[in-house]
């Protein structure tokens, strides 16, 4: 019984294994798979090349058979609406060949496939016993391209380019020959058309006997001028076509062919042009249409200089008010200009029965120049300036700042655009036709942060985006309130009115900073009396900064705007200084006192200036009745002893002087030489280790810190101080030997 098991388990293992198998035997065969592979994986076929090999196609088959065994080889078209197939039967090799022509009649000739066209042929090798198939391959991909069928037509002229004579009116003025290679089921009739090249209404078309057509050269003015009404001594392009056809249907076509040609017969001359369209300041009353002028009593060239809408527009000759005149036209419906190119003009006589009406296309409307030239037949247009259908404003006086996408839009009246609100102090500039980016035309100033000056009109600079390196000036507002906007794009101008200043409504001023009387604190601001227009305050200010601050309310402790510098850490030097102020800039600029004492300040609301005047300072309140030099360059060094280092008043207590040697080392100057102390006042650089140039005045600083003075050059020198201005400066007398 275990005997039979394992057999049976035996037996089954082997069944196992050769159904897994990719060959099998079949009545005493070894099955093994087909491999067909094409030599090209595409094929382009070509008269030249028809009767050449174009497809092989091999295979590869390691089988054994029982019985006799050929090939069948299967060509379908892949795609194909209705299932096209062709079979090769008892092939004995391992591989099948066609020729170009092969494919060509089997594609086109016996599918139907249209020539020329690319098609993707598949293809598959079968065994085949007896008529049985045995075995089959996968299927391949083969693409292949067909020749066209039809052979164009040969076309040409002779000769090309012709000035007819009415003197030869009965000669031949131009002949046409053509051959034709192909060969049809039926005889061929053939159709020569000739035509104004661009023009479709102006074409010819007669059956030709032979080869061939010709025209004399009257036959073929009349057809110009009279048929086609068209311009004597102007050049016109003419289009030359032949075509086969067989039972009214057509077979092969020539190519164009093109023959100038200039025809004979008077040519009209034209007083007086006028534009009209809705383009023009006329619009479409022909009664309105604006006359051009002539460049001269006898000179073909007409010139007009003017704001053009976006529109259309032609050419009336000799104009009477009606529009049954000649005219000239576009060689096409709405041809649109580009500034700068010359345009063909076509004349449409008025007494043509059914003439075209095209006119040029006006896009981007603005100032033009446009000329004419009535003998080369030209019309010429040059934007001067462009019009734009919106304007907004962009930059730190406006209300959106720099923020392109809140650009704020001004109000469109014919080419004017104005605008009415509160502007800051900043600077401005015009966005035109703002579409949210950079990318678009910006009207600019003239220079740059270009002051505006109210009710003062403006040049307007345009700045066009394909500009490389157009400039970045801009308008600067120096006075916040209410402004009115308004720009011209027709004359090219900007006004600024100022409504209301914001400098107007200051009812209360303070000063605040670490200089003024109670430094920063927000609540406790040194207060200014208003005299007129002007805002006075006298006092003691510290070292330090400040700025003032107008309209201050409960809640609000910095105020409805705030006057500052119009620079960073602007300094304020001991004489009369004059500052100009900023109404409420970006930037937070202050003052910088560098010279502590009593001060007399005056904020002149009129002239935007802020004056401070020092009248003492801290160092000249004391009245100090000598100073004393002190540190390595002194006599005595850095000793107290001031009996050879003593300056002395002149009249008053602002100069003191000193003539006598100096050692090359620091230098500081005691202000009191009765304390002996090193903490007593002195006057010192403005910075550490300053290098002392003789003859040039030095600033100083009075209880401030120890900066030194550093001589460079021994010698004798004179020392004068002014201790008023806090400058001091060291005159070289004579140096070392």
């Amino acid at each position: 019984m275990n005997r039979i098991k394992n057999l049976f388990i035996l037996l089954s293992g082997l069944l196992l294994w050769t159904g897994c198998s990719d060959d099998k035997e079949v009545g005493g065969a070894d099955i093994r798979p087909i491999t067909l592979s094409p030599e090209q994986d595409a094929v382009t076929i070509t008269r030249e090349n028809a009767a050449q090999t174009a497809l092989t196609l091999t295979w590869n088959d390691g089988s054994r058979y029982a019985g006799k065994t050929a090939y069948t080889l299967e060509l379908a078209l892949k795609d194909a609406p209705v299932a096209k197939v062709h079979k090769v039967g008892e092939i004995a090799a391992n591989s099948h060949s066609f020729t170009g022509a092969q494919l060509q009649e089997l594609i086109v000739g016996e599918w139907g496939a249209e020539a020329g066209d690319p098609v993707i042929l598949t293809a598959r090798v079968a065994a085949v016993t007896g008529s049985e198939s045995v075995n089959l391959s996968a299927v391949v991909q083969v693409g292949v391209t067909t020749y066209a069928t039809l052979l164009p037509l040969t076309l040409s002229a002779d000769p090309q380019t012709l000035i007819l004579d009415e003197a030869q009116a009965a000669e031949t003025a131009v002949a046409f020959a053509w051959s034709d290679a192909n060969d049809y089921a039926a005889d061929a009739i053939y159709r020569f058309s000739l035509g104004i090249s661009g023009d479709e209404t102006a074409v010819e078309t007669a059956d030709a006997a032979g080869m061939g057509k010709t025209y004399t050269v009257g036959a073929l003015n009349e057809l110009l001028t009279e048929t086609w009404r068209q311009e004597p001594g102007r050049r016109i392009t003419l289009e030359a076509r032949v075509a086969a056809y067989v039972g009214g249907e057509q077979q092969a076509v020539s190519a164009i062919s093109y023959v100038d040609v200039t025809p004979y017969g008077a040519t009209p001359v034209f007083a007086s042009l006028a534009l009209f369209g809705d383009a023009t300041p006329g619009g479409t009353d022909p009664v309105q249409a604006v006359a051009m002028t002539r460049s001269g009593s006898d000179s073909p060239e007409f010139t007009w200089k003017g704001a053009l809408e976006a529109g259309n527009l032609r050419v009336l000759c000799n104009p009477d008010g009606t529009l049954g005149v000649d005219q000239f036209i576009a060689s096409e419906a709405d041809r649109e200009i580009v500034s700068g190119r010359s345009e063909t003009m076509t004349l449409t006589r008025a007494s043509d029965p059914a003439r075209n009406a095209y006119m040029w296309k006006i896009a981007q409307a603005g100032e033009y120049t446009v000329t004419v030239d009535t003998e080369q037949r030209t019309i010429l247009f040059t934007l001067e300036r462009r019009f734009y259908t919106s304007l907004a404003m962009v930059g730190p006086a406006t209300p959106g700042d720099w923020a392109i996408t809140e650009a704020t839009p001004l109000t469109r009246s014919g080419r004017v655009f104005t605008w009415e609100g509160d502007l800051k102090v900043g600077t401005l500039r015009f966005a035109c036709d703002p579409d949210g980016t950079w990318e678009t035309d910006q009207y600019i100033a003239s220079e740059r942060d270009k002051p505006v000056v109210p009710g003062v009109s403006e040049e307007l600079v345009l700045a066009a985006v394909s500009e490389p390196n157009r400039g970045d000036f801009m308008w600067k507002i120096g006075v916040p309130g209410t402004w009115a906007v308004s720009v011209d794009t027709g004359a090219g101008t900007v006004v600024f009115t100022l409504k209301r200043s914001l400098l107007e409504n200051c009812t209360a001023m303070h000063m605040v900073g670490d200089a003024a009387p109670n430094g920063w604190d927000a609540g406790n601001m040194t207060p200014l009396a208003s005299e007129g227009t002007t805002w006075k305050w006298s006092g003691h200010l510290n070292r330090g900064e400040l700025k003032f601050v107008c309209n201050r309310t409960a809640g609000n402790d910095w105020g409805e705007y705030q006057l500052l510098a119009t620079v960073a850490s602007d300094p304020v030097t001991p004489d009369a200084t004059v500052k100009p102020f900023a109404c409420t800039p970006a930037d937070d600029n202050k003052w910088d006192i560098r010279t502590p004492g009593n001060y007399e300040i005056a904020v002149d609301m009129q002239a935007q200036t802020v004056t401070f005047r020092l009248v003492r300072s801290d160092a000249e309140e004391t009245a100090y009745p000598s100073l004393g030099l002190i540190g390595g360059a002194a006599p005595q060094g850095w000793g107290f002893d001031y009996s050879q280092s003593t300056l002395l008043p002149e009249d008053g207590n602002r100069y003191y002087t000193w003539t006598g040697h100096l050692n090359e080392g620091g230098l500081n100057i005691m202000c009191d030489i009765s304390d002996t102390a090193w903490g007593s006042p002195r006057l010192t650089a403005l910075e550490p280790d300053t290098q002392v140039v003789p003859g040039e005045a030095c600033g100083m600083h009075y209880k401030q810190d120890d900066n030194a003075w550093l001589i460079a050059t021994p010698g004798r020198y004179t020392i004068r101080v002014d201790i008023h201005a806090m400058q001091v400066i060291f005159t070289l007398e004579q140096a070392d030997e």
